[in-house]
C-alpha cells in the first residue's frame, strides 16, 4: 500500500502556478525530449490544491488522450463518504493525489503496450481526513512481472546476438524515459537486464574484443609518449621530415603505413598522426599532445605496461589545464 499525507509539503519548492506553467510546457512538447514527459506531470500534479488548476490540466491531458474513463472514476468518487464530508481543498488535494497515481499507471500500460496488460487490479483508494491509501504498488508490481516474463520468453527464443541487440534496446528504452522524467522507476528492471545481458554466453568474447579496441589507440599513443614519433625539418629548411624513431618519411601517410606494421594492425592511424604531428588545436581533435583524455588513456596504458613516458609528455596534461 502507498500512503500519501493530504497536507505535506512538496520535496521541492513549488505552487500552483508554476506547476500550471510547467505542465503546460511539457505538454506543449518544446523540451528537447523526443517524448512528452508524463511521469514529471504526475509528480506535478500530485502537489496541486486549486481546483480551478486541476480541472484544466485534466482538460489539457484529455485532449492529449489522457483519462477517457474520468466521468466513471469520478463518479465512484463522489460515493466515498469521506470524499464527500471532506472540504473543498481536502478534495482538491484528494483528486490530485488519485489522478496522479492513475497517470503514471495509464503511462506504464502505454510504454509496454505490446503486452497483454488488460486486467491488472483495479485502482482502489482508503480516504482518511489526512491521508490517501492506495494499492499502486500491487499494480506496478503487476506490470513489473508481466514486462520481466513477457520480455524473458520474448529473448530466450532469439539468437544470442540478437538478445544483446534486444537487451539493449530494453535498457536504452528505460533509462531514456527515466531521465526525461526524472525517475528511477525501472532502475531494478535496468540492472536485472544488464546483469541478464552480461551473462550471455558470446559475451566474453565479445568483452575481449572490445578490449582490444579500447587499447588499440593508448598504444599508439605510446609511441608519442616514448618520443618514439615526431618531426623535424627537413635540410631544406622548409619542409618537414617524419620520424618513427631513426627512420624518416617524406609524408605522414608514409610514416602511417610504418607505424601499422610497427603495430601489426590495419586499423586507421593517419587522422591521429595527422592531429598530433600537425598540432590541431580544435576541441575533441585526436591529438595526443593536446586531447586530455587521450592522453590520460595513453598514460595509464603505459604505467599498466611498464613503459618508460618522457617527462615532457607527463607535462601535457597540466600544460592543457
Amino acid at each position: 500500500m502507498v500512503t500519501i499525507q493530504l497536507f505535506a509539503r512538496p520535496p521541492y519548492t513549488i505552487d500552483d502556478n508554476v506547476i500550471h506553467k510547467s505542465i503546460k510546457y511539457l505538454i506543449s512538447g518544446k523540451q528537447e525530449t523526443k517524448q512528452h514527459p508524463f511521469l514529471l506531470i504526475a509528480e506535478l500534479i500530485k502537489w496541486i490544491k486549486s481546483k480551478k488548476l486541476l480541472d484544466n490540466i485534466l482538460e489539457l491531458l484529455a485532449n492529449a488522450g489522457y483519462f477517457q474513463y474520468s466521468e466513471d472514476f469520478e463518479s465512484e468518487l463522489q460515493s466515498n463518504h469521506f470524499f464527500n464530508s471532506a472540504d473543498e481543498e481536502a478534495k482538491t488535494r484528494i483528486r490530485a493525489i488519485l489522478y496522479s497515481e492513475l497517470l503514471v499507471i495509464e503511462i506504464i500500460k502505454r510504454q509496454f503496450s505490446a503486452i497483454d496488460l488488460s486486467n491488472p487490479p483495479v485502482l482502489n483508494c482508503w480516504i482518511t481526513t489526512e491521508s490517501v491509501t492506495t494499492n499502486s504498488d500491487e499494480i506496478f508490481e503487476y506490470i513489473r512481472e508481466a514486462v520481466n516474463k513477457h520480455t524473458l520468453a520474448t529473448i530466450k527464443n532469439l539468437k544470442p546476438s540478437e538478445q544483446e541487440l534486444e537487451y539493449t534496446r530494453l535498457i536504452n528504452n528505460m533509462a531514456s524515459l527515466q531521465f526525461e522524467n526524472r525517475s528511477n522507476f525501472f532502475q531494478s528492471e535496468i540492472e536485472n537486464m544488464t546483469a541478464l545481458k552480461s551473462n550471455l554466453p558470446h559475451i566474453e568474447g565479445h568483452k575481449n574484443s572490445i578490449k582490444q579496441r579500447s587499447i588499440f589507440y593508448p598504444k599508439l599513443g605510446s609511441l608519442f609518449a616514448q618520443g618514439l614519433i615526431f618531426k623535424k625539418r627537413a635540410d631544406d629548411g622548409i619542409n618537414f621530415k617524419y620520424y618513427y624513431s631513426e627512420t624518416s618519411f617524406d609524408t605522414i601517410p608514409e610514416l602511417g603505413k610504418h607505424i601499422q606494421k610497427v603495430l601489426d594492425t590495419e586499423k586507421k592511424v593517419l587522422q591521429y598522426l595527422k592531429a598530433t604531428l600537425n598540432d590541431y588545436t580544435k576541441k575533441g581533435s585526436k591529438n595526443f599532445y593536446r586531447n586530455n583524455r587521450l592522453i590520460k588513456k595513453t598514460i595509464e596504458y603505459c604505467r599498466e605496461q611498464n613503459i618508460e613516458i618522457k617527462e615532457w609528455y607527463l607535462k601535457k596534461l597540466n600544460d592543457n589545464n
